[in-house]
């Protein structure tokens, strides 16, 4: 596909250089995104895919240090893609994986350097009815459960627009994996595998359906 092509090609992004690369490897569990002291690992997708899709409005489900809802505002301004919004939605709560590392510290970087992240701190079960726009690119990195992934995914696609991308990661935690494994083929939407994250597109023939 057309998307797989420019995907391939991102490494000659110019988003990449070290300082950047030190600056988001600093962010908490941003390791967990491949990201190292050499590379922006999964950083580099999610910015390409805030560009592809448009990114007049993302929507990132699950904040940990802050570091994904960081990217995708980085690419808007960037990118330069006008009136253009990233929305956050944690219940900044521990519901199994940990705090979020910058509730409650107004000195935290993600604080500090992206004080314009839209924040919607509820669940994000109770967060969707609070967003009555289009999404052009969803994360899904809230509650690892099966019925966690499965309630978001089931909640936030249909509010895709056509051209949409969501990304699901940690697709190696079994409740993530059998979810994403039992609708294969059964939605609308191709999916492409990048490690620990999956990228789903909107299908040609299901797109102004």
């Amino acid at each position: 596909t057309n998307l797989m092509k420019e995907i391939n090609m991102m490494e000659h992004a110019t988003i990449v250089n070290r300082d950047r690369v030190h600056y988001y490897h600093s962010f908490e569990w941003a390791n967990s995104h491949g990201v190292t002291t050499e590379s922006l690992g999964f950083g580099m997708l999610y910015y390409f895919l805030t560009e592809f899709s448009g990114g007049h409005r993302c929507v990132c489900i699950g904040s940990g240090g802050g570091f994904v809802p960081s990217i995708m505002r980085q690419s808007q301004k960037e990118n330069n893609i006008k009136g253009a919004r990233t929305y956050l939605i944690d219940a900044v709560t521990d519901a199994g994986y940990g705090t979020p590392a910058w509730a409650g510290n107004s000195d935290h970087k993600f604080m500090r350097h992206y004080k314009d992240v839209h924040k919607i701190l509820k669940k994000s079960a109770d967060a969707v009815k609070d967003i009555n726009f289009h999404i052009n690119y969803l994360h899904i990195d809230g509650d690892h459960s099966y019925d966690g992934v499965k309630r978001d995914f089931e909640d936030y696609s249909p509010l895709m627009t056509e051209d949409g991308v969501i990304t699901v990661h940690d697709t190696d935690i079994p409740g993530i994996r059998d979810y994403l494994q039992e609708i294969s083929g059964t939605i609308p939407f191709e999916r492409m595998s990048f490690g620990k994250v999956a990228v789903f597109k909107r299908m040609e023939e299901f797109k102004n359906a």
